[in-house]
């Protein structure tokens, strides 16, 4: 592959998965969601787990994108398979470095991706049976 070579939204999967980011990720849009979504239940009876509702209503689909949109503009696919293969390069190096700069742009695209969220769940929760 060509050194600029951005990685595929598999890699990033993948890259995620090894090295938790996804997952962080994943509950961080989850508790902030339901944080949001608490004041507009004020009186209403709550599931018993509020954020497996708010869970509910993520899409992995929608945060793996938003996952490779931060990370296809740090890593180039080469990169990517490199650090999955957990090898002691260079690039293993960058991830280490560049992993807080993956989180703070991800945290900038927390509040509104859990705006969303929050307001299906809210719906949901809201809508009469």
């Amino acid at each position: 592959m060509d050194a600029g070579t951005k990685p595929s939204i598999k890699m990033v999967e993948k890259l995620t998965e090894v090295n938790g980011i996804g997952k962080v990720y994943r509950d961080l849009v989850a508790s902030t969601a339901t944080l949001i979504a608490l004041p507009y239940l004020i009186g209403k009876v709550l599931p018993e787990d509020l954020e497996a509702v708010i869970r509910r209503h993520m899409d992995d689909g929608e945060v793996n994108a938003v996952l490779h949109a931060v990370y296809e503009q740090i890593f180039s696919a080469d990169e990517v398979l490199d650090i999955i293969a957990f090898l002691k390069t260079p690039s293993g190096q960058k991830l280490l470095e560049k992993d807080s700069v993956a989180r703070d742009l991800l945290s900038k695209t927390t509040p509104d991706f859990a705006i969303r969220i929050a307001s299906n769940a809210i719906m949901s929760i809201q809508k009469p049976n």
